[in-house]
């Protein structure tokens, strides 16, 4: 349970760390609009955020779904850099552009879902 409470407050960080100098902070998750609105820079150090913090979870114990889920999340995007990744997403997002009212959290694992093979 400490784990979960863990992430939300990282994702929450990556939220409100993530608006541009100068620009309204974002107080809760970001959807995939607001994710699009961001610049490539700041997609970048979103989804790295995102990377991260999945493979933080992978260090705690889950379910053998979920291990495998993480097995193939690693083997998809370890020769990944941060550019690759955001690319990665933002090409998800262009093809399913209707997920933009959805959580950014909801969407990357969706991204691994069905761009990464089993």
């Amino acid at each position: 349970m400490a784990q979960i409470g863990t992430s939300i407050l990282v994702i929450t960080a990556l939220a409100i760390g993530t608006a541009p100098s100068g620009a309204e902070a974002y107080t809760s998750f970001l959807n995939g609009q607001q994710y699009l609105d961001l610049s490539p820079d700041e997609r970048t150090n979103y989804v790295m955020g995102l990377s991260d913090m999945m493979q933080r979870m992978s260090e705690a114990a889950m379910s053998a779904p979920e291990k495998a889920f993480m097995a193939r999340f690693a083997n998809c995007t370890s020769g990944m850099n941060g550019t690759r990744l955001r690319e990665f997403v933002d090409t998800y997002m262009a093809e399913n552009s209707s997920y933009g009212q959805y959580a950014m959290a909801s969407n990357f694992r969706a991204a691994i879902n069905t761009k990464c093979p089993k």
